[in-house]
């Protein structure tokens, strides 16, 4: 457990101090601030971004309000010709780029981590999880091809930034052809299966602000599913900070993340009186990230739960060509106990039979397994189906798009009593993109 570490609060000073020198050249001692800032947001970049370009807070939300905030010096500082250096341009060049394998085909972000919904940069209105106008807007500030893509075009908050110089440069990129590949970004956690139309982004790995976990929740081996642009297995979110601590905790809890929970304890303490930190127990690591060309496999494991000699592992893969994604849970360790695997989604799930070909396309990954009675309809994209030996339910839940704002919405709930070790697994089926 650490103490309170500098974060995107004194990024967003120093760049209030950058933007005022600028803007008034009469400022008294006005080249001491333009220097101070320049130091301080190059410190700042080195130490709260990551050299891959994920920011350190541990939350994706909160890599949206860094990009702003160090775009935003980039250009002030740009405009009286004061130069931020290299490293800093990179950095904030390949923090464009992870937004680009995050972003889904409808500019929809994941939602891991805490999200206030804050901006830096807003002269239009969206929705919190809309992040897809920064991918135009690194493409032009940085004349990056791969980050021009079709479904994005120049955005508004280019438009404002740039004006019709980065239209021009934005309009003569070749744009991107074919697919965003899958991306693992280590250092803090964040990794994304892409294929198919499905974007898999998973959470494995150290909490952020050095390990203060200031904005992360208990959502070791959680992931989102994207189908074809549009969220069908969600993070619930975060709809409070300070104005009602108990409902905070409770959306950062493990209970709300689709993740494997064993004998109802958390992943990690959560602190009672530190709402903005979260001491990690667990150990997570990315064990394997694979890519091919019709399998795409990432493995992680941790050691939360605080229960001697327990472990967990997961595997995502994601067969491009069979359309589906499986997840095997591994759980090592001794003892009987308490097992939940769930999945937050937004539409209640319909319960029906398995049909003959979900069972083809399950029992091929599957030989050994016993068919599932039934499967479980998520939207109009989805299927999951389930190992036959976990006793599923549906249950009421609660979703948060952004800060202030909560939506009834369903989980699906697999649990059961269980010797260890034990390896249990499900399946969601998808359908073909649209256009195939």
């Amino acid at each position: 457990d650490r103490g309170w570490v500098p974060n995107n609060h004194l990024i967003a000073d120093w760049v209030g101090l950058l933007v005022v020198a600028c803007l008034f050249p009469a400022l008294p001692h006005r080249e001491t601030v333009l220097e101070a800032a320049q130091a301080a947001l190059q410190r700042g970049m080195r130490d709260q971004v990551h050299p891959d370009g994920y920011a350190f807070e541990g939350s994706v939300p909160y890599h949206r309000l860094s990009i702003e905030l160090f775009s935003l010096a980039l250009l002030a500082a740009k405009s009286v010709k004061l130069s931020m250096g290299d490293a800093f341009e990179g950095r904030l060049r390949r923090m464009y780029q992870v937004t680009a394998a995050y972003c889904s085909e409808r500019g929809l972000a994941p939602q891991i981590g805490d999200n206030d919904s804050g901006r830096a940069l807003r002269p239009s209105s969206r929705p919190s999880l809309d992040h897809g106008y920064l991918i135009s807007l690194g493409a032009a500030l940085f004349v990056d091809p791969p980050l021009k893509q079709n479904n994005f075009p120049f955005s508004s908050e280019a438009a404002w930034l740039l004006g019709d110089e980065g239209r021009r440069t934005h309009q003569d990129l070749t744009p991107l052809l074919g697919e965003t590949s899958s991306k693992s970004f280590k250092a803090g956690g964040l990794h994304v299966l892409r294929g198919s139309g499905a974007v898999i982004s998973i959470q494995a790995g150290p909490h952020g602000q050095k390990t203060v976990g200031g904005h992360n929740h208990n959502d070791q081996l959680s992931f989102e599913l994207h189908l074809n642009g549009e969220p069908v297995i969600v993070d619930p979110g975060s709809p409070t900070y300070g104005r009602n601590p108990a409902l905070r905790n409770q959306f950062r809890s493990t209970a709300f993340h689709n993740t494997v929970q064993i004998d109802g304890r958390e992943l990690s303490p959560l602190p009672e009186r530190r709402l903005f930190a979260l001491p990690d127990r667990t150990d997570a690591r990315l064990e394997v990230f694979k890519l091919g060309p019709e399998v795409d496999r990432l493995t992680a494991h941790h050691r939360g739960f605080g229960i001697p000699g327990i472990s967990v592992g997961r595997t995502f893969s994601l067969h491009k060509e069979k359309f589906l994604l499986r997840v095997v849970d591994e759980l090592w360790g001794s003892g009987t106990h308490w097992v939940q695997s769930r999945l937050q989604v937004l539409s209640r799930p319909l319960r029906r039979p398995l049909t003959d070909q979900e069972w083809l396309r399950f029992h091929e990954l599957q030989p050994q397994a016993s068919r599932p009675s039934h499967a479980y309809q998520v939207g109009d994209s989805a299927v999951v189906v389930a190992d036959a030996s976990v006793d599923v339910k549906v249950q009421a839940s609660q979703y948060s798009p952004g800060y202030g704002e909560i939506r009834e919405s369903h989980k699906l709930v697999m649990e059961g009593a269980f010797l260890f070790p034990l390896s249990l697994f499900f399946v969601v089926l998808f359908n073909r993109r649209k256009n195939s």
